[in-house]
């Protein structure tokens, strides 16, 4: 992992955050659909673009996070959903996902690629103040309640006594190695885009073929508005990963929006 200079962040409530904040021992799995980018255009700021799986089609990601072990703050949990994007592209070529997986940064191939935080329920206030105040993250507060077997993972969503979403994936192979990576996120903060890059480490394996899973909405307004997508019927890939390590920095770049 990169080396990040240690810097402390003072929340409105007093309390000190030492960045960057680092996370042992995480899991994270996720499922990509396509959509059509007509229906996923409006969610982003104007100088972002959908990165295009095939012509007219866009992607979008469903996730979910397990902190069990984080510096500065308590263990919490995230349910994430993203849009794999690029930053004012001079060409939007469809097919790339195909050959260059976008969840990956992939800086000679996407323009500043990364994915656009749309939503991000977490299960504590403390992550809610912190990732809002100093990343612009679109945070909430929600309870995720997390169960599986030797098949599948699922994860519920739920805010208040009602199921919002429901996410459950079919397990796959992961590496027996631990193998680095890196993943890039763009939220919006005081009317700019920034832009992170995280460093990481951990067992991780990617489904393309053969990709289960199942996905209901409930209630609310997050489960209306995804249940308004078309999205497609099974999805482009499915990924997860264990006993990850990871430094989650200051953003590097401040971008117009």
């Amino acid at each position: 992992m990169k080396n990040h200079k240690k810097t402390i962040y003072k929340l409105e409530s007093g309390q000190e955050v030492e960045l960057p904040i680092h996370y042992k021992n995480w899991k994270f799995c996720m499922a990509t659909w396509t959509v059509p980018v007509n229906q996923i255009e409006k969610f982003l700021p104007k100088k972002l673009k959908p990165i295009l799986f095939s012509p007219g089609k866009g992607l979008i990601s469903f996730g979910t996070l397990e902190y069990p072990d984080v510096s500065s703050l308590k263990p919490y949990d995230e349910f994430l959903i993203s849009i794999p994007v690029q930053y004012e592209p001079s060409l939007n070529i469809p097919f790339l996902p195909l050959f260059f997986n976008p969840f990956f940064p992939y800086e000679n191939i996407y323009k500043k690629g990364a994915s656009y935080i749309y939503h991000l329920p977490v299960s504590t206030e403390e992550s809610h103040k912190a990732g809002s105040e100093i990343w612009g993250f679109p945070k909430v507060v929600g309870k995720m309640e997390f169960s599986e077997n030797a098949n599948w993972k699922k994860c519920k969503l739920i805010d208040g006594n009602e199921e919002v979403l429901t996410l459950e994936i079919k397990k796959h192979s992961i590496s027996k190695n631990i193998k680095d990576f890196e993943y890039g996120s763009y939220t919006e903060k005081e009317g700019n885009l920034l832009r992170t890059i995280v460093s990481a480490n951990g067992h991780y394996g990617i489904k393309i073929i053969g990709a289960k899973t199942k996905l209901f909405f409930g209630k609310g307004k997050i489960a209306d508005e995804m249940r308004n997508l078309n999205l497609s019927k099974n999805p482009t890939q499915t990924f997860f990963a264990e006993k990850i390590e990871s430094d989650l920095p200051l953003a590097g770049e401040i971008l117009p929006r």
